[in-house]
């Protein structure tokens, strides 16, 4: 059995993407192939995103148009059976539209870069966020952003108390070194 995963995100940074181009349109040609082969994919969807997509929507009906889009097709999703899981990007919780676009700094790219109440706050706010779109046996499992899931001390309780008891964010021999995005499995066990 394979599981196929799949990050739902923009992409984030000095040329962000679009929610179309990074989100609507490849998780189209997904669910096309998907369908024709009887397959259901896991979508770990960074709901910290769809948050300030709702907070910013305010401000600009085209933020509110593409989480319009997005909802309808993670609901599309979820009638067909495939899994809604939560990925994590934080940065969101300190970014901003603005007339440029997005604004954001990635002091924040990471969970642990907060206080554990923060922490608590962020998992617990963004599993019910994807719970309220896809049930509640969604949101079991984990992905961090970009991978930054050490230290793991300081989010794992916080998981635990979302009901998340899987992590799909450790992969066999990773590592990355510098100031923003850092991690090394090198270490972890090998094994599922």
């Amino acid at each position: 059995r394979t599981l196929l995963t799949l990050d739902y995100e923009v992409f984030f940074g000095p040329a962000a993407g679009t929610v179309a181009r990074c989100m609507l349109e490849p998780t189209e040609a997904l669910r096309a192939i998907a369908r024709r082969h009887g397959a259901k994919l896991v979508f770990f969807v960074d709901a910290g995103f769809l948050g300030k997509l709702a907070q910013e929507g305010a401000k600009a009906p085209a933020l509110a148009a593409d989480l319009a889009a997005i909802r309808r097709q993670l609901d599309g999703l979820v009638a067909e059976g495939h899994e809604i899981q939560l990925h994590v990007h934080p940065h969101w919780e300190t970014s901003r539209w603005t007339a440029r676009g997005w604004e954001g700094d990635t002091t924040h790219f990471t969970l642990q870069s907060f206080t554990a109440a923060a922490i608590r706050d962020i998992v617990l706010r963004y599993a019910k966020a994807l719970r309220d779109i896809a049930g509640a046996d969604a949101a079991f499992a984990y992905r961090a952003g970009g991978w930054v899931i050490q230290p793991f001390a300081p989010i794992r309780g916080a998981l635990l108390e979302a009901g998340v008891t899987i992590d799909s964010t450790v992969f066999a021999g990773g590592k990355r070194a510098g100031a923003v995005q850092p991690f090394d499995f090198r270490g972890a066990p090998a094994k599922s």
